[in-house]
C-alpha cells in the first residue's frame, strides 16, 4: 500500500514531535509538564484526524477569520490574561507562605502589559495589511498553527524552567503557586499571538510577491512596530541575564528583518526616507539602552557620577545631568549609522531611468490622446535632468514630470487613483508592461 503525505501532513507530524519534546523540559512540577505534552499531543491527532476528513483548513480559517472580525474581543482577551498573574500574585502573597517581593508584583505587571501591547501591535499589523485571511489558505496554514502552538508552549515551560532553576531574589517561580501559572498561560498567549501574527504577515507579503500584487507602506506600520518593540525595550533594564539576552537578540533581529520585509513594498522616496528614519532612531534606541545598562552612559544626579569615568557633562531638568563615557562605543555606532545612511539613501536618492524606457512610457501614456508625445518628451529631458551622455534621466524628477504633466492621462488610463499623491515607478512599468 503507498502511503501519500502532502505538506500539511508533514508539518503535523513536526508538530507531534515538537509536543513530545515539551514533556523533556525540565520543570519541578513533571506531572503538569506530562499533562502539558500529552494535552498537545491529543490536540496534534487531533488535527491529524481533521485533516483526514478534510476539515482542518476549515476550522482554522474560520478561526483566523473570526479574529480579523473579533479584533477588539481579541486584543481585551490579551490583555485580561496579563492583568489576572500579577493580581493573584499580589492576592496570594497578603494570603499564602509565599517568599515574594512587592517589587515583583509591580515588575509583573508592567511587563505583561508591555508583552500585551506588543503582541496586539503585531496582530494590528496583521490585520491592517492582511484584510481577508483566506488569502493565506494556499500556505497551509492549517498545518502550521498545531507547529506554533506546540513551539509557545516549549517556549513557555523553558522559560519557566530556566526560572526554576535559579535562585530570584524577589520571588519563588513554583508553578505549584496560581500566579506562576497563569503566567505561563499569558505568555502562551503573547508568544501565540505574535507568532500566528508574523506568518500571516510573511505568508501574505508572499502570496503579493508571487502574484505581482503591489503592497504600499503605511505609516501606522512604523507606530505599530514601535509599540511592539517598547516590550524588548523594558527588557533591556530587567536584572535577569537571561531575560536581557532576549532584549540583545530580539531587537536586531526585528529590525533587520522589518527592512527585509519592507523591501517588498512599493514605496515613495519621502516614505523610504521616513523608513531610514524608523531604522535610525531604534538603532540609536537600541545602542543606547546597552550603554545604559553597562553605565556607558549616565543620567542621574551630579553627585552619584563615578569621578573620572565620564566626560563632560550635560544638564538636564531638576539638577540631573547627563554624561558619556570616555571611549569609542559612541563614535563605532555614529560611524556604522553614516555608513548605514550612505548605503540605503544615496542608491535611492541617485536612481536613474533609461532613456528610452522613459520616452516609451511617455509615448504609451500619450497614446489615443490629444497629447504630442514628442514635444513631451523634449519638455522631459529639460525638466527631468536628462544625462545625454549616459541617455538616461532622475527618477524622481521624472516621475513628478508625468504626475504633473500627464496627470489626468495617467488617471484615465488607471496608473492611478484619484487620492494618489505621487506616481510610483513600478506602478507606471507594470502598465506599461501589459500595453501592447
Amino acid at each position: 500500500m503507498r502511503v501519500e503525505l502532502d505538506l500539511s501532513n508533514i508539518l503535523e507530524l513536526i508538530a507531534l514531535t515538537v509536543s513530545w519534546l515539551c514533556g523533556k523540559i525540565d520543570l519541578d512540577s513533571e506531572k503538569l509538564c506530562k499533562v502539558i505534552s500529552r494535552s498537545l499531543a491529543v490536540f496534534s491527532v487531533f488535527f491529524l484526524a481533521l485533516d483526514a476528513l478534510t476539515l482542518a483548513d476549515y476550522f482554522v480559517m474560520e478561526l483566523l477569520s473570526f479574529s480579523q472580525r473579533n479584533w477588539i474581543g481579541i486584543c481585551c482577551y490579551i490583555f485580561f490574561f496579563a492583568l489576572v498573574p500579577p493580581a493573584v500574585a499580589s492576592w496570594e502573597r497578603k494570603t499564602k507562605d509565599v517568599r515574594m517581593e512587592r517589587s515583583y508584583v509591580k515588575g509583573n505587571l508592567i511587563y505583561n502589559v508591555l508583552g500585551a501591547l506588543s503582541a496586539c501591535a503585531m496582530f494590528g499589523i496583521a490585520r491592517n495589511i492582511v484584510g481577508d485571511f483566506s488569502y493565506l489558505r494556499e500556505f497551509h496554514i492549517e498545518g502550521i498553527v498545531p507547529i506554533l502552538i506546540s513551539a509557545c508552549v516549549g517556549l513557555v515551560l523553558a522559560y519557566q524552567s530556566i526560572e526554576q532553576h535559579k535562585e530570584l531574589p524577589d520571588h519563588e517561580a513554583d508553578t505549584k503557586w496560581l500566579n506562576q501559572k497563569l503566567n505561563m498561560l499569558h505568555l502562551f498567549h503573547a508568544f501565540f499571538l505574535s507568532v500566528i501574527s508574523v506568518v500571516s504577515i510573511v505568508c501574505y507579503s508572499i502570496y503579493c510577491y508571487i502574484h505581482n500584487l503591489s503592497l504600499t507602506i503605511k505609516p501606522n506600520y512604523f507606530v505599530f512596530l514601535s509599540l511592539a518593540l517598547l516590550f524588548f525595550y523594558s527588557l533591556s533594564q530587567h536584572f535577569h541575564q537571561h531575560v536581557y539576552m532576549v532584549f540583545v537578540v530580539m531587537v536586531p533581529v526585528i529590525l533587520v528583518s522589518s527592512v527585509y520585509w519592507m523591501s517588498w513594498f512599493t514605496m515613495s522616496i519621502k516614505m523610504r526616507c521616513v523608513q531610514w528614519i524608523f531604522i535610525v532612531i531604534q538603532s540609536l534606541i537600541y545602542a543606547g539602552l546597552i550603554f545604559y545598562r553597562y553605565k556607558m552612559i549616565f543620567i542621574g544626579k551630579r553627585e552619584e557620577m563615578e569621578e573620572g569615568k565620564y566626560g563632560k557633562t550635560l544638564k538636564l531638568l531638576r539638577g540631573w545631568v547627563f554624561a558619556i563615557e570616555h571611549g569609542f562605543q559612541v563614535i563605532l555606532l555614529l560611524i556604522v549609522i553614516i555608513c548605514y545612511s550612505v548605503s540605503w539613501l544615496v542608491p535611492m536618492l541617485t536612481q536613474r531611468i533609461e532613456g528610452s524606457r522613459a520616452e516609451t512610457f511617455i509615448i504609451k501614456v500619450c497614446k489615443d490622446t490629444d497629447i504630442n508625445a514628442d514635444e513631451k518628451i523634449a519638455l522631459s529631458k529639460e525638466q527631468s535632468g536628462y544625462d545625454a551622455v549616459n541617455q538616461d534621466y532622475d527618477r524622481e524628477k521624472y516621475l513628478e514630470f508625468v504626475y504633473e504633466e500627464l496627470h489626468e492621462q495617467i488617471l484615465d488610463k488607471g496608473i492611478i487613483d484619484e487620492d494618489s499623491k505621487f506616481l510610483i515607478y513600478e506602478d507606471l512599468r507594470d502598465w506599461c508592461a501589459d500595453m501592447p
